[in-house]
């Protein structure tokens, strides 16, 4: 069951968010300082360096009749769940309350209409030790709303170094232009991380030249693509939109769960150790 406190703190928090814009009265931006939300519980201070499973998916906000089963049997063995289009609606928050489970969400923008707020999330059994987000420069057409980057940091039982994961839901239908900007603000902060990294989310890319220029800024970066056999991630125009790229980690496994019905997205594991 959802605990009280739970329901009552993300509440106050999406009807206190301060209006930055609001578009044809639909959607409500929230201002940089109301972005981060938080909430679950944290099992751990680390991660087990030796084998960290993670969980990529576009949840397509619960939508889905499966999603609530689906979420619980995907994150049975896992320790990082990669997600975009969280939304805190009563069945998700009530889902996210009954796995032992932390959360960081940033947010994308709120449904007027139900004061719903929408974004990615990162959940994990270990607390991070640094969270912060990158707005996308660009906005969706018509609609005008942004997509966000989620940046979390973990202790490694054992090491100095910390893992980053990087939660991405890039724009969709805009421009190759507009697409480059939002991966260019993103580079700079992968770049500067010394230590083990995870770039992974819904990339949309569905155009041959944002695929393109992608893979390019990855090769320039040192990551590494995750490949998977069978490969059956969601394809748009021929071209997959999902993917997950490391650095300084071995891919012990990999893995797409092509039956599972809970998304309109094709949800992706990896299993990963420090170099």
């Amino acid at each position: 069951m959802l605990k009280k406190s739970l329901v009552v703190s993300v509440l106050l928090l999406i009807v206190a968010f301060p209006m930055l814009d609001s578009y044809a009265g639909r959607y409500t931006i929230p201002r940089d300082r109301d972005v981060l939300m938080n909430f679950g519980n944290y099992g751990q201070k680390y991660l087990n360096p030796q084998r960290i499973n993670i969980l990529v998916w576009n949840v397509f906000k619960g939508k889905k009749q499966t999603w609530r089963e689906d979420y619980f049997e995907l994150l049975k063995d896992k320790d990082i769940a990669i997600l975009q289009e969280a939304y805190l609606s009563d069945l998700m928050l009530r889902v996210f309350d009954d796995l032992t489970w932390g959360y960081k969400m940033a947010v994308s923008f709120i449904k007027n209409e139900n004061n719903i707020a929408t974004g990615v999330a990162t959940a994990s059994i270990a607390s991070p030790i640094n969270s912060f987000f990158k707005r996308s420069p660009g906005r969706e057409p018509v609609v005008k709303t942004p997509k966000m980057t989620l940046f979390t940091e973990y202790k490694l039982k054992g090491m100095k170094k910390t893992l980053m994961v990087v939660n991405i839901h890039a724009l969709n239908v805009v421009s190759l232009g507009t697409f480059k900007k939002q991966i260019k603000a993103i580079i700079p902060i992968v770049a500067a991380h010394n230590g083990p990294l995870i770039w992974a989310g819904d990339f949309n890319t569905w155009l041959g030249s944002k695929v393109s220029y992608l893979l390019d800024a990855i090769a320039k970066l040192g990551l590494k693509e995750v490949h998977f056999a069978p490969d059956d991630r969601t394809v748009i125009q021929g071209l997959k939109i999902d993917y997950i790229f490391t650095k300084g980690l071995n891919i012990l496994s990999s893995k797409v769960y092509g039956s599972v019905r809970g998304s309109d997205h094709k949800a992706m594991s990896a299993i990963v150790s420090v170099n």
